[in-house]
């Protein structure tokens, strides 16, 4: 008696990942606008963002941060800004990739908390990463 030949890990791997991608959706674009978002200490807003749930509702994209009172000089709030960029970038995208039509990690609660840690080291990533490769004049 003859076992069917086992695929390898490879083919079971490639298999795999045929079927989670038949699970997923990704329904978010990136457009540039001719209305920017308006940032300021704590706080950015913006036109509309398509809410992932579907539906009416709209999301202004707008949220407010506590200041943390930590004075900055402009190359210091340039950073600071991104944190927010990067904080709506993840928090969209996280809502908008969905398994089964569910968020894979829905931003909101419970992990809500969590998630900005995650966050803010990847923006203290990317502003480490900004410093060892640009120049001091393209601050």
């Amino acid at each position: 008696m003859n076992d069917p030949p086992q695929p390898t890990p490879q083919e079971a791997s490639d298999e795999a990942a045929r079927r989670a991608a038949a699970r997923i959706s990704f329904r978010l674009t990136y457009d540039h606008t001719s209305v920017p978002r308006q940032i300021g200490i704590g706080s950015m807003s913006g036109p509309p963002i398509p809410c992932a749930y579907g539906g009416q509702v709209q999301s202004a994209g707008e949220w407010d941060a506590p200041d943390d009172g930590q004075p900055r000089d402009e190359a210091g709030w340039l950073d600071q800004f991104l944190s927010y960029v990067v904080g709506e970038t993840v928090h969209e995208g996280l809502t908008h990739y969905q398994v089964d039509g569910w968020p894979w990690l829905d931003p909101h609660v419970p992990a809500e908390a969590a998630i900005p840690a995650a966050v803010d080291r990847l923006h203290a990533d990317l502003v480490a990463i900004r410093r060892r490769f640009t120049s001091d004049q393209a601050m």
